[in-house]
């Protein structure tokens, strides 16, 4: 693995710990829209289930969750607030801009050229230079 292809590794780690984040998120409306329990009632002769979960069990998996999520919000501002002061070290600001849009705004390609004001390829050059002058260790 080269030395910018590690760089890269290192400044996606925000990327990664932020879908995590979010995942957790998703996981917290679903399981408080299942508490909820609206469900239509469905009348029939045979017997089954209710097919809903005890409040209390569910009141204990949402309180896991929420720990879960404070503990992932903690780690990635952590790696957040680690990348920026990196990043804030890079000597040329442009370069510095480039990669806190891509790896702290998590913005495309084609929005950071926008922004920026560069072409796709002249874009692409600063972030290899960036990347170059990211110190990591």
């Amino acid at each position: 693995m080269t030395e910018n292809e590690q760089k890269k590794e290192y400044l996606n780690q925000y990327r990664n710990a932020n879908r995590k984040y979010r995942l957790l998120l998703e996981q917290e409306r679903g399981l408080r829209l299942e508490m909820q329990g609206a469900k239509p009632v469905e009348y029939s002769d045979m017997p089954k289930g209710s097919g809903q979960i005890d409040l209390s069990t569910a009141m204990a998996k949402l309180d896991e969750l929420l720990s879960k999520i404070e503990k992932k919000k903690l780690e990635m501002l952590n790696i957040r607030m680690d990348i920026e002061n990196r990043i804030a070290d890079v000597q040329d600001g442009l370069q510095g801009r480039v990669l806190y849009l891509r790896y702290i705004c998590l913005m495309n390609w084609e929005d950071i050229c926008v922004e920026i004001d560069y072409s796709w390829r002249q874009t692409h050059r600063l972030h290899s230079e960036a990347l170059k002058n990211l110190k990591t260790a």
